[in-house]
């Protein structure tokens, strides 16, 4: 299976890294190519283009930084990708956005599926994201090597589109918890020590819990959803 992959910025870089460690055959291209260099180096091969990309690869991955930008890409690959390749993005989009997408690569023959991740590039550097996987589970099955080359907590969330929400979700979820302690620490300041409220609060929720740590599955318990552990895994909370 060689993998195609654009797109490699601060997440994408790491990603790419995870792949060439873990003995993938990974061609790369960003429209920046110094942002190669170290990934050549290790043993990935350079593509000028998308379509030169699509040539040589079974899958490509997209890692993008809008909607606009994926698409464009994506028209880029179908001029070159074969009949029954993959395209994976993981990039973040809307459910309406990927679904459209996909069906613009279903009529090239091209299947696709989502994996938007969350946990933040410190995580992607070490192999240890979170992964949420959306589309068919034969798809989710062939790729999950690769998969878990990326990441180290994976969820399939179902459908494609399913993972897109999540993602969503979690995002809204930490900015909310970001602004709450914004606004907590700007409280303390007015009077309280801030080094000792930081060690009573401890930022993470978990700490509260002496002994407990967030468990996460890759297949839920029966009759829970798998968002609910992604939603736990994403804020560190043992609920």
């Amino acid at each position: 299976m060689i993998y195609g992959y654009i797109g490699l910025g601060n997440l994408g870089g790491h990603l790419v890294a995870s792949l060439l460690k873990a003995g993938f055959k990974v061609v790369v291209h960003d429209r920046h190519k110094y942002l190669s260099d170290r990934l050549v180096a290790d043993g990935a091969t350079w593509a000028d283009s998308p379509e030169e990309m699509a040539r040589q690869c079974d899958a490509v991955i997209t890692c993008l930084p809008s909607p606009s930008v994926s698409e464009l890409v994506l028209t880029q690959l179908l001029s070159g990708l074969r009949p029954g390749s993959t395209w994976i993005e993981m990039s973040t989009l809307s459910r309406d956005e990927i679904l459209r997408l996909a069906a613009v690569a279903a009529r090239h023959g091209v299947r696709a599926m989502e994996l938007p991740v969350t946990g933040g590039v410190h995580l992607a550097a070490h192999g240890k994201i979170t992964m949420l996987a959306g589309g068919d589970k034969d798809l989710f099955d062939t790729h999950l090597p690769a998969i878990e080359a990326m990441g180290n907590k994976i969820f399939h969330m179902g459908t494609l589109g399913n993972a897109a929400i999540i993602k969503v979700i979690t995002n809204m979820l930490a900015f909310i918890h970001l602004k709450a302690c914004s606004e907590a620490l700007m409280l303390a300041r007015r009077g309280a020590d801030i080094r000792g409220s930081g060690a009573v609060v401890r930022i993470r929720p978990e700490a509260a819990v002496e002994g407990k740590q967030p468990v996460t599955r890759r297949r839920p318990e029966a009759g829970r959803h798998p968002s609910r552990a992604v939603v736990r895994t994403a804020l560190r909370i043992p609920c």
